[in-house]
């Protein structure tokens, strides 16, 4: 028997249109951007490094959202465990993933505008790529042992929608169950935060001070022309 997710048609199907819309302008966007950072950047540098992967892991979640926006618009749920399983690993992925990849991507840029000359040597594509590696093989593991969880009924998916947005302690991952696990990953959030934010205001004010010591040189260069102009008879 297929079980509708409200009583209410109306929040299935805003639902079903926002997923649709995302995948609709998703899909292409990140696509073109995948090939023109493959075909005319290719590996070259950290920055592209990051830059890719943070599309593949785009790419992962918009892959995911049919399913999504078929639950939504009918408010069932007819495929088994093993692909509601995969929908949400995929999900788990991308809000990890991209998140760590756009951290990558702002230490990357302190490093190049902040200290230009000392991490010359850390700002390869080749360490880039290791760390790239590390972050999706890490986080594939948490993830699986995340969704995998054996507590779970085999049938379970078959009775009920997949998706659910209300508290349902079966359907939260298996990190939550655990304080330490809950823990980490709130101090991992709050340390991804803090850098972007302490990157982003390092990499502003070194800016600023550049322009302002410009500025100040162009001033004098000027003041200089203006002493050593020869009067004219």
């Amino acid at each position: 028997m297929n079980n509708t997710v409200e009583d209410s048609p109306e929040p299935q199907l805003a639902y079903a249109v926002i997923f649709g819309c995302i995948m609709v302008l998703g899909l292409p966007l990140n696509a073109v951007s995948l090939w023109i950072l493959l075909r005319r950047h290719s590996l070259k540098s950290p920055n592209v490094v990051f830059m890719i992967n943070l599309a593949v892991s785009d790419l992962l979640l918009i892959i995911s959202l049919p399913l999504r926006i078929y639950s939504y618009a009918t408010g069932t749920w007819t495929f088994n465990t093993v692909v509601c399983k995969s929908a949400k690993l995929l999900l788990y992925m991308n809000i990890r993933t991209s998140s760590i990849f756009i951290t990558f991507l702002s230490v990357d840029r302190l490093l190049a505008v902040v200290y230009p000359l000392r991490s010359h040597h850390v700002r390869t594509a080749s360490n880039a790529m290791k760390a790239a590696a590390l972050v999706w093989l890490t986080l594939l593991l948490i993830n699986i042992i995340e969704v995998v969880n054996p507590s779970r009924g085999s049938n379970k998916y078959n009775e009920s929608f997949c998706f659910k947005r209300g508290p349902d302690k079966q359907d939260l991952p298996a990190i939550k169950m655990f304080p330490q696990a809950a823990i980490f990953q709130l101090v991992l959030l709050v340390t991804l935060l803090t850098v972007n934010v302490v990157s982003t205001l390092l990499v502003s004010w070194t800016l600023h001070k550049h322009l302002s010591d410009c500025a100040h040189v162009n001033n004098k260069v000027v003041y200089h022309e203006d002493s050593f102009t020869i009067p004219k008879n």
